[in-house]
């Protein structure tokens, strides 16, 4: 991916600040987990695949409305410029299986 998507970018650096100012150290490297829904535990699955084959842990959990949870980790320094990159890169993998990101986290540390 060439360019990061610029919307997506500035939602990510504003949530990062928010993070950093509830105390949280964003100069380490942490896991991020990126969440993604899909309708079909097939499609679920192959996401999960894709994920793995590009370097990411995917783990899935069946939702009590019957969809798919798959989620995305990767051990990275939060900035938003890593976290969109991440983020678009998945976001394509899921549309491409019928399945929508659902957001990103990870614990917080001091």
């Amino acid at each position: 991916m060439n360019q990061l998507d610029k919307a997506l970018l500035a939602e990510n650096q504003a949530i990062l600040n928010q993070f950093a100012d509830q105390g949280s150290d964003l100069s380490q490297a942490r896991v991020i987990d990126f969440e993604h829904v899909f309708q079909d535990k097939t499609a679920a699955d192959r996401f999960c695949d894709l994920a793995e084959a590009e370097g990411y842990k995917a783990t899935l959990y069946e939702r009590d409305d019957g969809n798919w949870d798959a989620q995305a980790s990767t051990r990275i320094i939060p900035t938003a410029d890593a976290i969109t990159l991440c983020e678009m890169e998945l976001s394509t993998l899921a549309r491409q299986h019928d399945g929508y990101a659902d957001g990103w986290g990870f614990y917080r540390t001091q």
